[in-house]
């Protein structure tokens, strides 16, 4: 397969990141999907476990990491009050894109600037850079390389559709109107088509509008919803509208990554080891699958 990830990976990851062997998780869910003959869950451990919160500050982001990029930091803006925006000269992109060889973000506090530093980023909501969500030392590249091919793989693998699209508008309540330009795997939507998606939760700021993305976008669906069970906080236009729910999206030209991954990686064809090996619940990314 197009991303074997070698077993010193596995070992460089336990020992770096405390993650433990990635089990297959058998929940009430996943049993009732099987049983239906629904598609399983796909569940990533590490993954889920690199999302999960690194401190109790209210600010911290939360929405999916955008891109992670080996690099060396300097800061460009020190203001008495609020944030700090620094700009990574970058060396290697591990996860994601970037149209050029630096990258800025915001960070509340310090960050070291004399040595590179693995950065991952989620993307700004209102504002044209990013936010930092960790660091991590350079020693640990090849454990972040693992990393970020299963983060890929996962958003893949879990999507029930993907598509290419941009953004017409955007909105506080985690709705944004956008136009399909290629459909790429799953449920069909045609080229020109107007949609509805829902982005992963975000810290809203009600004084700020979400900055519309308009270049072309990759967009992973997760599922649907109809727009009647929508929250009452958003619009009443959107209630006969089926929501498109979207776990990340990654710039354009990631498209030939898509593809060959689409190549290896489906749901009935994805190799996968389990603990039991009749159990066929869930579909499991586990770092150093064959």
């Amino acid at each position: 397969m197009r991303l074997r990830l070698m077993l010193w990976a596995v070992s460089l990851m336990i020992v770096a990141m405390g993650i433990g062997p990635a089990g297959c998780q058998q929940d009430e869910m996943s049993t009732q999907a099987a049983a239906e003959g629904e598609n399983p869950p796909v569940v990533c451990p590490a993954i889920e476990q690199d999302g999960e919160s690194r401190s109790d500050h209210p600010g911290e982001p939360d929405g999916p990491i955008g891109v992670v990029v080996l690099g060396t930091s300097k800061a460009v803006a020190k203001p008495e009050v609020g944030e700090r925006v620094y700009e990574v000269q970058i060396e290697k992109v591990l996860y994601g894109s970037l149209p050029g060889n630096t990258v800025r973000f915001t960070y509340r506090w310090e960050v070291d600037e004399e040595k590179p530093l693995i950065f991952a980023l989620v993307p700004d909501v209102y504002e044209d850079r990013f936010e930092l969500f960790y660091t991590l030392d350079a020693q640990e590249l090849r454990s972040q390389e693992a990393l970020s091919a299963a983060r890929f793989d996962f958003h893949v693998l879990s999507s029930e559709s993907i598509f290419i699209g941009k953004e017409l508008s955007a909105g506080s309540d985690y709705l944004s109107d956008v136009e399909v330009v290629r459909s790429l795997h799953g449920a069909k939507v045609s080229s020109g088509q107007n949609v509805t998606v829902e982005m992963m939760a975000y810290m809203r700021n009600f004084e700020k509008t979400p900055l519309v993305r308009d270049e072309e976008m990759i967009y992973f669906v997760t599922g649907t919803t109809p727009g009647s069970k929508l929250y009452d906080i958003r619009p009443v236009k959107e209630k006969e509208s089926t929501i498109y729910l979207v776990s990340t999206r990654l710039r354009g030209d990631n498209r030939p990554a898509v593809a060959a991954a689409l190549d290896d990686l489906t749901r009935e064809g994805y190799t996968l080891r389990y603990p039991d090996p009749t159990d066929r619940r869930c579909h499991r990314i586990a770092l150093g699958a064959a």
